[in-house]
């Protein structure tokens, strides 16, 4: 994240790009958990090679819960962004976009 803030990238683009991915993580996990073939969600919503392996060892060990609160941060780093207030949320939304992405990536499986 520091690195795409030296450069000078805009939060906007960034949060879409993670918020994209979430949407897509919910979606697969929704499937899942109601019984649907990991391999058909994945194919469903576009997901195949590397990547659709990486996304089914994330989805081991993350929740849908999980998953929801992170899109409700993400919602809250876009207030921020916008020039809001947030109520969860610290003022500089690189540092919420940056423990956003660790509270989905340090997840355990047993969480």
């Amino acid at each position: 994240m520091a690195g795409l803030e030296a450069e000078g990238e805009a939060i906007p683009l960034v949060l879409w790009v993670i918020t994209e991915e979430l949407r897509m993580l919910m979606r697969v996990k929704a499937h899942v958990e109601a019984g649907r073939p990991f391999s058909t969600a994945a194919r469903e919503n576009r997901l195949w090679g590397p990547r659709e392996k990486l996304v089914e060892r994330a989805l081991a060990r993350l929740s849908l819960d999980a998953l929801e609160s992170a899109w409700m941060r993400a919602a809250d780093i876009d207030r921020i962004a916008k020039g809001l207030r947030a109520p969860r949320a610290d003022s500089d939304a690189w540092l919420e976009l940056m423990e956003l992405a660790l509270s989905i990536a340090l997840v355990k499986a047993d969480s």
